[in-house]
């Protein structure tokens, strides 16, 4: 374990233990030593620990400091029990390494990945907002503008991954997605994204990549997948943005499996009669069973989504602009009418003189 001396920014090796203060061998200020092997104050690579954001399955990611840089960041560490797991160690820098070939405002930027001593690390720009699942977990479903955003944004994320990389993410899904504190939205966790060949993009019929709740039917037999299926699992999380629920549940994943691939979806309208009847047939189409008839690409969806947002847009500003929406005030009174007065008598003529 390293630490770093905020006094005199030198960077210094400690033995782990008990949490405690411990003396800088430089200017012998008292530096604080966290409990376990990771935490603040901790420096890994390039990277000093300032708090922890989130853990989980296999790793935790900290909010860091690049100490070269001076910028903020998110690092993900791979947990000590993984470490030793070479599938995992790919895993991670797999997913920096799919992130690292793209540069782009809907694409978590990756900045680094390494190894310092037994710990492996993946530093990535630092996203101030939170993920779509911690938003629908306190707010419940979304309106649907908003949640159309959302799913522009992302769709525009892999219109570029497919084009420029021809990459296939393969776990889309709320947990993935996030949003910043001005709305914007960024897709992460490429750790499953692979190239897709004429092959396929999973390595072996047996290898089910992806989350039962939102994975793709194609994905569930190990038959080839591209964009198609990514955009399958962006319209199960579309769904679940906009009901508030899983376009399919069941009591296990085989079962959750089998309902994915029979495609007996409910549409989102039945489950929400207010929903925009253009969302609900977006949704339809990205979730059809049959991958032909589901939007072929990333661009098609995204014009459909325009579409409807322009019209939202345009119906807000009508309700902004025009007159006629607004309330109209009631008339001014009618004064009542003057009073008539009685005509002026009329003076008797002049008397006539006589003739001369």
């Amino acid at each position: 374990m390293k630490l770093f001396c905020s006094k005199c920014s030198t960077i210094f090796p400690v033995e782990s233990g008990e949490s405690g203060a411990v003396s800088c061998p430089k200017c012998n200020a008292s530096v604080e030593r966290p409990a376990g092997d990771l935490g603040p104050g901790v420096v890994v690579g390039d990277f000093l620990i300032e708090k922890s954001i989130s853990k989980g399955g296999m790793g935790e990611v900290f909010q860091a400091r690049q100490i070269s840089l001076d910028r903020s960041v998110a690092l993900k560490v791979l947990q000590k029990e993984y470490t030793d797991d070479q599938e995992y160690v790919d895993s991670l820098f797999r997913e920096a390494k799919a992130a690292a070939r793209i540069s782009h405002p809907n694409i978590v930027q990756a900045y680094a990945v390494g190894q310092d001593g037994d710990v492996f690390y993946f530093a990535m720009e630092l996203v101030r907002g939170d993920t779509v699942k911690n938003i629908l977990r306190k707010e419940g479903r979304l309106e649907a503008s908003r949640a159309a955003k959302i799913i522009r944004d992302i769709a525009n994320a892999l219109d570029v991954a497919w084009r420029e990389q021809r990459l296939v993410h393969q776990d889309i899904k709320p947990d993935n997605i996030m949003v910043d504190i001005n709305g914007f939205s960024k897709l992460a966790d490429l750790g499953l994204a692979k190239t897709a060949t004429l092959e396929s993009v999973n390595e072996s019929e047996d290898e089910v990549l992806g989350t039962p709740q939102y994975i793709s039917p194609e994905q569930l037999t190990g038959v080839p997948t591209d964009v198609r299926s990514d955009i399958y699992s962006l319209g199960a999380t579309f769904y679940h943005i906009v009901t508030g629920k899983l376009p399919y549940s069941a009591a296990d994943h085989t079962e959750l499996a089998k309902m994915h691939d029979a495609g007996n979806l409910t549409p989102p309208k039945n489950i929400c009669p207010d929903l925009p009847v253009e969302l609900n047939d977006i949704i339809v189409k990205m979730m059809s069973r049959n991958i032909e008839m589901r939007y072929q690409s990333p661009a098609d969806l995204i014009a459909d989504l325009d579409v409807f947002l322009f019209k939202r847009i345009v119906v807000e500003d009508v309700k902004l602009n025009n007159p006629a929406s607004a309330p109209v005030p009631p008339p001014a009174p009618v004064p009542p009418p003057a009073p008539v007065l009685p005509p002026a008598p009329v003076p008797p003529p002049a008397p006539v003189p006589p003739p001369v």
